[in-house]
């Protein structure tokens, strides 16, 4: 509740958020100006809205700061309903942002909230360190992700992501998909100056999953790095940057 409350005080009309029935879409504008979010009455969506917009879950550590001064490309990997996406246009100056959402019900919100905005593509796929398709567990809102065995799954595209267009700041925020991406050896060669990715438990074949992630960091040069508790021992924040361009 104290989430929501402080979602409410971020829109307009703010009342139907928790009138209308559960799960039904709403549009609403931000107080204080910025994108037209669609988003989920009484659901998940509005605790994610409370943490980038007031508990700053995505502003930078002092020393990332600078790294951020625009012109920005920004690629959002897990882009859900667009939220990330529309806290960057209002924190940065974003010359370019590509979000990648492969849950379609997902994909159609983050797609209605990015359509005023010409810089803002929004690709309908899941990334992955090949090309190919996945099984993936959608309709779960922020939570969708590849699907384990005995789950009910759509097929959804996947795209290489280091074939895609290069970024100055790439968000990670996969549900246990950044795995592959972290061990991949071509992380060494990516261009971008900053990483802040959200790590996950699931998926992670190592016991301690944030040493895993700030070792493979590391290795691919990215030896500046700020590591934030999550709330749960199962995920937690990383922001990483290079001191040194590759």
């Amino acid at each position: 509740m104290i989430q929501t409350g402080r979602a409410l005080r971020l829109l307009e009309p703010a009342g139907s958020v928790l009138t209308g029935r559960k799960g039904t879409v709403g549009q609403y504008r931000l107080r204080d100006g910025g994108a037209e979010l669609h988003l989920r009455r009484r659901s998940r969506d509005l605790d994610i809205l409370a943490e980038i917009f007031t508990a700053g879950s995505y502003e930078p550590p002092t020393e990332v700061a600078p790294l951020l001064d625009g012109p920005l490309r920004v690629a959002d990997l897990g882009g859900n309903v667009g939220l990330f996406g529309a806290w960057a246009l209002q924190r940065w100056e974003v010359e370019s942002l590509r979000s990648y959402e492969p849950d379609p019900a997902n994909a159609e919100l983050l797609s209605a909230t990015a359509r005023p905005f010409p810089s803002w593509e929004v690709m309908k796929v899941a990334v992955g360190n090949a090309a190919g398709s996945l099984r993936f567990a959608a309709g779960m809102l922020s939570e969708s992700r590849a699907a384990a065995e005995g789950e009910d799954w759509v097929e959804v595209p996947v795209v290489d992501f280091f074939a895609e267009p290069d970024a100055d700041l790439v968000k990670i925020d996969i549900e246990g998909a950044e795995w592959p991406l972290l061990s991949d050896p071509r992380m060494a060669a990516l261009s971008a100056r900053v990483i802040v990715m959200e790590w996950h438990a699931l998926g992670c074949s190592e016991p301690d999953p944030p040493d895993a992630a700030t070792r493979l960091l590391a290795r691919a040069g990215y030896h500046g790095q700020y590591l934030i508790p999550g709330r749960f021992a199962s995920c937690g924040t990383l922001w990483a940057w290079r001191t040194v361009a590759p």
